[in-house]
């Protein structure tokens, strides 16, 4: 990364645009955060069970979305090549039929199991899991641009939008058929006129990256294990436990989740810094100067932590008390994310997919062995044990992994 200047000007000893673009990405987190105590707040615990379980669903079937364009598409538009978007979400769109598939397939199968609204519920999403995935994918045209400030803006009206629509619809129409029909209406329409306002800056002859379809293919077949790997604890304790568990379980990791979120703008923001410039100096430059980060991230989790149960009593009326515990296990793992996040986002820079699939590979079937071998044991608990685990083994191998790149 280029030196300070007077044509490059830093805030904090870091680069003014780095700095600001975290900062925009933040208010994205923190809306998340808002809207999820919001639904959580309001919803019955089974209703929201279910939800989470839905989702759980949907982003696991991402998996045929040709997720791993996203890196591909920043990287390309970071370098000119705006019409790659044009081309991501053409594809994307194509691949998705299959999770379309998948998704009638279960609606099949609870129909003749006689649960009509979940079968009513799987329909309704295998409609619209092809736009949905693709029209989203103006975000990555916007972060290669390096416009925080539009994505922030445009993913943060999003978000309201879909909680109030959630809250609304379940208070008055108390269906979980009709708050998903509603939920899948304005996500769709939402992406889709985001997608077209990025769409009327490209030109119909603008430049394509004819490298990038084939680094989105070897992304892809990186992070499926990942994406898999972070539902499947949803998934397991909804079949196994039923849906009250599941709510009180995503309770508990909301906030580290969305922390966890917060690490992945740190690689939103410096991955185009990063794909221009990425070296050895460069790493252990960006290495020295999360040193106090890092360390007051280690002091915001202590407090956190002793303060979780007075927070989640605040928030949720008492409603998931009993969840207070295991949000403070949950915490534990966050210290853990921000020197992870920069070590994989330098791999990332580096197109270093092999090592990237192996990172994948390796924290996925921790998670995977330590859920399978804990959750019969310690039911919600050996859910939070193995996220912990996984946080744990991804910072030691991220490290290595950068240092041997």
């Amino acid at each position: 990364m280029n030196p300070p200047s007077s044509n490059n000007p830093a805030l904090f000893g870091y680069p003014a645009g780095l700095v600001k673009g975290v900062l925009w990405l933040l208010t994205i987190n923190v809306c998340w955060l808002v809207s999820g105590f919001l639904v959580g707040r309001f919803l019955p615990v089974k209703t929201y069970g279910e939800f989470q379980f839905f989702c759980a669903v949907l982003m696991t079937l991402g998996i045929f979305t040709l997720p791993g364009g996203k890196t591909a598409v920043v990287q390309s538009v970071a370098r000119g090549y705006d019409g790659s978007l044009v081309e991501y979400v053409r594809v994307r769109i194509r691949h998705s039929l299959a999770g379309s598939g998948v998704l009638l397939a279960m609606t099949g199968w609870y129909f003749v199991r006689g649960g009509h609204e979940y079968a009513f519920c799987f329909a309704l999403l295998a409609v619209a899991f092809p736009f949905y995935f693709s029209f989203n994918s103006f975000g990555y045209y916007l972060i290669g641009k390096q416009r925080f400030s539009q994505l922030s803006i445009s993913q943060n009206l999003l978000t309201f939008s879909l909680a109030i629509v959630q809250v609304v619809v379940a208070m008055t129409w108390p269906h979980f058929g009709a708050m998903m029909a509603a939920l899948m209406v304005v996500g769709v329409g939402g992406n889709y006129l985001f997608y077209r306002r990025a769409r009327r800056e490209i030109a119909a002859d603008g430049p394509r990256d004819p490298h990038m379809m084939a680094y989105a293919k070897q992304m892809t077949l990186t992070v499926v294990v990942g994406m898999v790997a972070g539902q499947i604890d949803r998934l397991a304790l909804f079949w196994l436990l039923g849906q009250e568990p599941v709510a009180a379980y995503a309770i508990a990791v909301m906030i580290p989740e969305q922390l966890a979120s917060l690490s992945d703008t740190f690689s939103s923001v410096a991955l185009p810094f990063f794909s221009r410039q990425a070296d050895r100096a460069m790493l252990g430059k960006l290495q020295r100067r999360l040193v106090w980060p890092a360390a007051l991230g280690v002091v915001a989790v202590g407090v956190g932590i002793a303060l979780m149960p007075w927070v989640l009593h605040l928030l949720f009326a008492g409603k998931y008390d009993h969840a207070a515990g295991l949000a403070q296990l949950a915490l534990v793992g966050v210290a853990t994310l921000v020197p992870q996040k920069m070590f994989q986002t330098y791999l990332e820079s580096q197109r270093a997919v092999s090592a990237l699939r192996r990172l994948q590979v390796v924290t996925s079937a921790i998670k995977v062995g330590a859920l399978l071998v804990l959750v019969p044991w310690l039911g919600l608990w050996g859910a939070v044990a193995s996220l912990l685990c996984m946080r744990v083994v991804a910072l030691g191998y991220a490290w290595w992994l950068a240092r041997r790149h």
